[in-house]
C-alpha cells in the first residue's frame, strides 16, 4: 500500500518537472478550504507555469493531491523555524498562489514566482525555463497589482495618498524600492491605529 503512494508521488514528480517550473516547498502544514476548515498534511510543492500555479499536497493518510488556487483559501507550512504562508488570489487574469511578505490590515505585500521561457538562439527547438521573483500589492477591498521598481515613486505616492505624510516621503532615503516592507508595516501601523480611533 505504502509503494503505491510512493510510486504515485514519484510519477507526479516526474510529470510536474516535464511540464512545468516545479518549486520544492516540502513541509508540514495544512491548506485552508473555502469554508474554512484546516486540512494537514505535508506541502510537496508549489508548481508554476506561464500562467498559473498549482500546490501538490499529501494528506495525513498519503492521498496527494494536485490543488487549483481557485478551489482553497490558501495553505501554510513550516521550513526550517520559519513558517511560511501562501494565499489564493484573483490577479484579474488568473487564480494564483502567493506567497505572503507583509501580512496585516491596510497593503499586504506578496510574493510570486513568474515563469519566463526563452528560446535559445541557436536552435528554435532549445527553450531555456528561468524562475522570478515578482512582488505584488494588495490595498484592503481592491484586487492586487504587481509593483515594479520602475514607476515605484509615483504608484507608492498614490497607493498611499491617504497617509500623507508617509506619501510625501517615498523617493526620499529609506523610502525607497528596497524599503518596500518597511514602508508597508509603517503605513499598516498607522492604518491600524486610525482605524481604531473610527
Amino acid at each position: 500500500m505504502k509503494k503505491d503512494y510512493t510510486l504515485r508521488l514519484l510519477l507526479t514528480i516526474a510529470i510536474a518537472i516535464f511540464l512545468k517550473v516545479f518549486l520544492f516547498a516540502a513541509g508540514k502544514g495544512y491548506l485552508i478550504t473555502k469554508d474554512d476548515k484546516y486540512i494537514t498534511g505535508e506541502v510537496v510543492a508549489v508548481n508554476y507555469t506561464l500562467s498559473d500555479s498549482e500546490l501538490v499536497f499529501m494528506n495525513d493518510f498519503g492521498d496527494l493531491y494536485q490543488i487549483h488556487p481557485y478551489l482553497i483559501k490558501g495553505f501554510v507550512y513550516r521550513e526550517k523555524e520559519e513558517t511560511v504562508e501562501y494565499e489564493s488570489k484573483f490577479n484579474g487574469k488568473n487564480w494564483l498562489f502567493f506567497k505572503l511578505e507583509v501580512g496585516g490590515r491596510g497593503i499586504r505585500m506578496y510574493q510570486m514566482n513568474s515563469v519566463v521561457t526563452a528560446k535559445n538562439l541557436d536552435s528554435s527547438s532549445i527553450v531555456e525555463t528561468q524562475v522570478s521573483k515578482e512582488f505584488w500589492l494588495e490595498k484592503e477591498g481592491e484586487k492586487p497589482f504587481k509593483i515594479y521598481r520602475i514607476g515605484f515613486r509615483p504608484a507608492m505616492r498614490k497607493l498611499t495618498s491617504d497617509f500623507p505624510e508617509l506619501s510625501n516621503l517615498i523617493g526620499e532615503k529609506g523610502y525607497r524600492y528596497k524599503n518596500l516592507k518597511t514602508i508597508l508595516v509603517e503605513y499598516n501601523k498607522w492604518y491600524e491605529d486610525t482605524r481604531i480611533m473610527l
